[in-house]
């Protein structure tokens, strides 16, 4: 997975519009770059996002290889901030709940469209299989709650585990209700005091 070049949003809007199309087209020709992928994909990925939002944070991490990337939302295609390997996110999900403030979720109205990308393309170093899921999602920060539609698209190795995570979604309501942006935690230098 190392080899997995950053995503961007018009390769994965490329791939939506060609399943809409193989979907809908009864005698559409065949596309040597894509086609449709088993619904089994689908099944894991929305059984990892389950465990995500019921915190079962052990059960998320039996269905990631260990080379498995996660990108995050923020920043542009070279600067969101990602996680490479198991035990980075491991780290960044054991430590979730502390840091982010969020004490409840729920992940709701899953589209899964799953896709076998049969040659490389600009954006994406690899072939394979890709799911992309879009669901609604609403975290609660104690009495406040946020209500965003996610993109996630995930891709997944030969022996079927998750290798690859890449997240799309607004993270202005969610900065708001939780009061702070816990993705820039790290990078903040806090500031010096000043001398009296």
């Amino acid at each position: 997975m190392n080899q997995l070049k950053s995503f961007s949003a018009p390769f994965f809007a490329a791939l939506l519009t060609v399943a809409i199309l193989s979907g809908c087209a009864q005698n559409a020709p065949e596309n040597p770059k894509f086609n449709i992928a088993s619904d089994e994909y689908s099944a894991i990925t929305e059984q990892y996002i389950k465990h995500l939002a019921n915190f079962e944070w052990e059960q998320s991490y039996a269905l990631l290889s260990d080379d498995v990337v996660f990108k995050m939302p923020d920043g542009d295609t070279d600067t969101r901030t990602t996680f490479n390997g198991l035990d980075q996110v491991k780290e960044f999900w054991n430590n979730y709940q502390q840091r982010s403030g969020n004490d409840k979720v729920t992940f709701k109205d899953f589209v899964h469209i799953p896709v076998q990308v049969n040659q490389k393309m600009d954006f994406v170093g690899v072939t394979g299989v890709f799911d992309m899921c879009y669901f609604s999602a609403e975290l609660h920060y104690g009495t406040e709650k946020a209500k965003v539609r996610m993109h996630w698209a995930f891709h997944f190795n030969d022996a079927k585990k998750i290798d690859g995570v890449f997240t799309y979604y607004d993270r202005t309501p969610i900065i708001e209700a939780a009061n702070k942006n816990f993705l820039a935690q790290d990078e903040v230098a806090e500031e010096p005091a000043e001398e009296e």
